[in-house]
């Protein structure tokens, strides 16, 4: 029996059991040296048992990875679902109030700018653009290429020195591209067009040699005259012209600031691509030229023939002479001649004499009224010597009417 003064003794420690695992003996789990040779020796004996244990700790170590991605991802989600649904609402917020407020101000909108319209229509009656009033067109380019020199230097492309209208028709008469340069004085890319491009070595030689250059100002009258007809949307601008189809067409425009090497390659495409027209015009004018020097040479033979036939007509005999035959010739040009011939005259002479006259045609034919019949004037098969006036029956004084076969 214990007095209260006593101590009871305590049990003794003992170690819960631990769990079997298959293969091994609990008594190894109090042994750690025991555990690691039965596990050497199982290892040896089944060399699977490794792998499965990595494994497991792989397979463990995978599903604790998923597991955190899976609620990362579906967290990701709902934020950006919750955002997209937000910034959806603020946009059909602010499209509605868009909406709002131009269909509020369209009528104001509306009647300032048609006011201001009306007011500028206006103003041009009143104060109109004192660049409308083109005084000096000649002056205004000259004005433009010293101010051009002496600000750009001297090396630049040959300026026409002539109007706008004068350059259309050189380059119209003489088959040539036009290139047209409007100067934007106020625009911020045209000193370095002027300076860099347009002023280049290969950019001079390509302009002077293959068409002609017009240039000026949109600050002059002049310039400001051919701006409102090319309507162009910036500067520098350039506009390449040539005859197609029997009128002056642009063909090709550049707008903005461009390199020396795309703006050869750009006028070089143009030039090519248009070619064949000015090629065609030019095959055109050759073949009216030759046509127009074959009927120059026709007209010079015929009038050396009709000079020659004047050079040969007899005399016109007298008025008293009994034997002579005065006759009225009407022409085809309504103008009379009156001459005199000898009853015994071939009526070819009567030929001769008409032919000899400038208002005669080139193919005529000679046609009696009373009986109305064409006199065999010239050689044929049923007259191969034409009778004399005697013979064709022809009176003291007749009228004869000239028939004109030029065309037929």
């Amino acid at each position: 029996m214990a007095t209260p003064n006593s101590v009871t003794p305590e049990a003794p420690f003992e170690p819960s059991r631990p769990p079997v695992i298959e293969g091994f003996s609990p008594s190894v789990y109090s042994h750690p040296e025991g555990f690691k040779e039965k596990f050497l020796r199982k290892t040896r004996e089944n060399p699977m048992v490794p792998l499965g244990c990595l494994g497991t700790v792989a397979a463990l170590t995978y599903g604790l990875y998923c597991f955190h991605r899976g609620h990362s991802q579906r967290s990701q989600l709902m934020m950006r679902t919750r955002i997209a649904a937000q910034g959806f609402t603020i946009t059909a917020i602010l499209g509605l109030l868009g909406w709002g407020y131009y269909l509020i101000m369209l009528p104001f909108r509306f009647t300032y700018y048609t006011i201001l319209d009306i007011f500028r229509f206006a103003l041009r009656f009143i104060r109109p653009d004192p660049r409308s009033r083109v005084t000096d067109p000649v002056g205004d380019i000259v004005s433009f290429m010293h101010s051009f020199e002496e600000k750009y230097g001297r090396a630049h492309p040959v300026f026409y020195q002539g109007t706008y209208s004068q350059a259309l028709n050189d380059a119209k008469r003489e088959l040539r591209f036009l290139l047209v340069y409007l100067h934007g004085d106020d625009h911020q890319d045209s000193d370095e067009f002027c300076r860099n491009t347009l002023c280049a070595p290969e950019v001079i030689s390509l302009i002077n040699t293959r068409m002609l250059f017009w240039a000026c100002s949109t600050n002059r009258p002049e310039g400001y005259r051919v701006s409102q007809a090319l309507r162009e949307n910036t500067y520098p601008f350039l506009a390449m012209i040539m005859l197609k189809d029997r009128r002056m067409t642009v063909v090709g425009r550049l707008e903005g600031l461009i390199q020396p090497d795309d703006l050869i390659n750009q006028l070089t495409f143009i030039m090519d691509a248009n070619q064949t027209y000015l090629v065609s015009e030019r095959l055109e004018r050759w073949d009216l030229a030759v046509c127009a020097q074959a009927e120059q040479l026709c007209c010079r033979n015929l009038q050396e023939e009709k000079e020659r036939k004047l050079e040969c007509l007899p005399p016109e005999p007298s008025p008293d002479d009994p034997d002579s035959v005065k006759i009225i010739f009407k022409l085809p040009n309504d103008s009379r001649v009156e001459r005199r011939f000898h009853f015994s005259q071939s009526l070819t002479v009567i030929h001769d004499f008409l032919f000899s006259l400038k208002e005669s045609p080139e193919k005529f034919q000679i046609e009696a009224n009373f009986p109305r019949r064409v006199l065999p004037c010239v050689p044929s098969e049923e007259w191969p010597s034409p009778p004399t006036l005697q013979e064709a029956g022809l009176s003291h004084t007749e009228v004869l009417f000239v028939q004109d076969l030029t065309d037929e």
